[in-house]
């Protein structure tokens, strides 16, 4: 992982940075500083207190430090051969380890599924295997509908157990009134600018999370994500995002859509119809 990544998630807490080394930027493991300087290992971003620094790293370079200011003076001789990013002296070591750890195991979450999705597209798998592998990881209900809100896939290792989306399913075809809600709605209109998830508050009290599928710049769809065992507070969403991107790829390469005659995409002309703007 860069370190620029985890300053990133840690950009609440105002570090300082105090040098960057071009030879000490990524790091796989999170650990203290130790007590002696023959036990430094490489690849390893450590941390501690600027007193501990002091007392064992004179003259050692290409280290990758977050220190807590616990005093005022920092030794000249650090800055130009390591990465030193120094944090306020309220801050806990312990607190700043454990969060730098769990920011980590995240990212190696991140690049661990990223690496089955891109397996799963590269090896020709189907749209529902694909669908389930991302229900699994994501550890939500998913359903795939292109933009007449027609259902092209749906979960099975995650199933959906609410009764109007079972029937949906059923039907091969979102509800009417779910349609107009969810292209009517705030957040749809707000998001429509941007490739993030967002989330969509329906008035029968469900909530769902919606990440917009683009191929090659065009929107082809959307990824349907349902609370279940899983809260939305625990989804990783840039994995939402580069699963419905998989997904995308799979929709498009798979079922290319002919024009009409009358220039119009088949999948934008029931919506159009619905909505009163379609234009003869």
């Amino acid at each position: 992982m860069d370190v620029s990544d985890l300053i990133n998630e840690l950009s609440s807490y105002h570090p300082l940075a105090l040098n960057m080394c071009d030879h000490c930027r990524s790091f796989s493991q999170v650990m203290k500083i130790p007590e002696s300087r023959e036990n430094f290992q490489e690849d390893t971003l450590y941390i501690g207190t600027v007193s501990q620094a002091k007392r064992h790293l004179s003259n050692i370079n290409f280290l990758l430090l977050l220190l807590i200011r616990d005093q005022e003076s920092i030794p000249s001789g650090w800055v130009p051969g390591n990465t030193i990013y120094l944090f306020d002296r309220m801050l806990d070591s312990e607190k700043l380890l454990l969060q730098c750890r769990s920011i980590l195991k995240t990212y190696d979450a991140y690049l661990h599924h990223s690496s089955n999705l891109l397996n799963l597209m590269l090896t020709g798998s189907s749209l529902e295997s694909m669908v389930d592998a991302a229900a699994l990881i994501l550890q939500n209900p998913l359903v795939v509908v292109d933009l007449n809100f027609k259902i092209l896939a749906f979960s099975h290792e995650q199933p959906l157990s609410n009764h109007q989306w079972l029937r949906a399913i059923s039907r091969g075809y979102c509800s009417f009134e779910f349609i107009a809600e969810f292209q009517q709605s705030r957040q749809v209109q707000e998001a429509s600018s941007s490739k993030r998830p967002f989330s969509v508050l329906l008035s029968d009290g469900m909530q769902i999370c919606v990440s917009k599928m683009m191929f090659q710049q065009q929107h082809s769809g959307y990824l349907i994500a349902f609370e279940h065992k899983s809260p939305f507070s625990w989804m990783n969403t840039d994995l939402m995002v580069l699963a419905s991107n998989v997904i995308s790829y799979i929709v498009k390469t798979q079922n290319e859509l002919d024009r009409t005659i009358h220039g119009y995409y088949g999948e934008h002309i029931i919506i159009e119809c619905l909505m009163g703007e379609f234009k003869n």
